[in-house]
């Protein structure tokens, strides 16, 4: 029987793997794959205080830009000239129009009103007054020209100006061409005398949100699909996890995962359970490990990298990618093809909050399904935050990293070389 290292293209693949290039001159034995920051030159590069970072090609020219979140220090959109330098295209400033600062988290991306160009919506916190968000709420930022945008979250009814806001996501919910929105709120402070905690206030709920979105003019709240309580707070991931062509929806909840598997425009349910995914993952991400077409889960759960392959039609039990050495743990996961040899590797952001210590990141290589940990260079400030990006369009994923969480840290971006 033939196996993937007796066929010519598992000869290839292997090679490609181990960092070779078939009919190529023979390469130094001693070189080794290392993980570079090649953040300096680039434009991103910082230290300051940091929550989120979202790819997108925001003027539709084809290379992917990228927003910045900088918590409630402001956001930055960065135009990138396709060859993975970037310069300032648009600044969310502290203070917003109303003179007030936005406790901004995440910002999720899509072409909301059908004009050709992707639009923002941006989470906010209640900062650690807890205030009701009025006049600093989340936000659904219109992009009118290349460049230009327009508020309208409040306007829309979607500022949820009483809850926690932190991870958001665009969903399709009911298969028209627009883009629903999922909100989530983490659970809520307990202090006396909040007023979204009296319904004669005629506030809204704290709690998560579905909105549908109503032809590209405003959004509706649903609050018959199922998705309802505390989530989102570290993360809201979407994919079509069982492949009938309905967005499914993974959070953390208040009580530990929810994996919301889309009825065919009834509503949602949860199967987080009937597929062993358990625990209070820190973070989450999608990714087809095995390169059968179909997402499976990556999780970082305190010093434990996991990953579930999917079926098809459920995940498998978690198999151990990598153990987190100690004095750290898992914050944050991110997927892409790093070493170029065409299958999905994972970046693991290690933290210790508790420390407040920033332990070395790595890159876990991706051979078949066995995972060789490259060690990232050191950072100061704290670990919260990664993002898979591809700059300079070659195929090959670049990690930015973000370690400004509680203060100020540097912002990385963390590319592998064969050297």
């Amino acid at each position: 029987m033939l196996t993937l290292a007796t066929t010519a293209a598992g000869i290839a693949s292997l090679a490609l793997g181990a960092g070779l290039v078939v009919g190529a001159p023979s390469v130094d034995p001693t070189a080794t794959w290392t993980a570079l920051d090649t953040v300096p030159g680039s434009g991103l590069g910082a230290t300051v205080e940091t929550w989120e970072a979202s790819p997108v090609d925001y003027d539709r020219d084809g290379d992917e830009d990228v927003w910045i979140g900088y918590h409630d220090q402001g956001g930055k959109l960065w135009r990138n000239d396709g060859s993975g330098s970037y310069t300032l295209a648009y600044t969310w400033p502290r203070r917003n129009s109303e003179g007030k600062v936005p406790d901004r988290h995440d910002c999720a991306w899509a072409d909301v009103d059908r004009n050709g160009l992707p639009d923002a919506y941006c989470a906010a916190g209640r900062s650690g007054a807890n205030v009701v968000k009025t006049g600093r709420d989340n936000e659904m930022w219109l992009q009118t020209s290349p460049g230009q945008f327009t508020d309208v979250g409040t306007r829309w009814g979607i500022g949820d100006v009483c809850g926690r806001s932190h991870y958001v996501a665009f969903v399709d919910a009911n298969h028209d061409a627009y883009p629903d929105l999922f909100v989530g709120n983490a659970p809520p402070r307990d202090v006396t005398g909040d007023p979204c905690d009296d319904p004669a206030n005629g506030l809204p709920s704290e709690e998560m949100k579905l909105y549908l979105n109503q032809s590209g003019a405003g959004f509706q709240q649903v609050t018959d699909w199922g998705v309802g309580g505390y989530g989102g707070a570290r993360f809201a991931e979407v994919a079509d996890v069982n492949g009938d062509g309905w967005d499914d929806l993974l959070v953390n909840y208040s009580g530990g995962p929810v994996l919301y598997r889309h009825n065919a425009e009834t509503g949602y349910t949860d199967v987080a359970v009937a597929n062993g995914i358990t625990g209070n993952p820190s973070d989450a991400v999608f990714a087809d490990l095995d390169g059968d077409g179909d997402p499976d889960l990556v999780t970082g759960l305190g010093r434990r990298v996991e990953y579930r392959l999917n079926t098809g039609s459920r995940f498998l039990a978690p198999v151990l990618a990598w153990t987190v050495p100690s004095g750290g743990a898992a914050r944050a996961v991110a997927a892409g093809d790093a070493d170029g040899d065409g299958d999905l590797d994972i970046y693991v952001l290690v933290s210790n909050l508790t420390a407040h210590t920033n332990p070395r990141d790595v890159v876990l290589r991706n051979t078949g399904l066995q995972f060789a940990a490259t060690q990232v260079p050191a950072a100061g400030g704290i670990g919260d935050a990664v993002a898979t990006l591809d700059g300079n369009g070659d195929g090959r994923a670049e990690f930015l990293v973000l370690n400004g969480v509680e203060t100020g840290g540097p912002i990385q971006r963390i590319e592998l070389r064969f050297q």
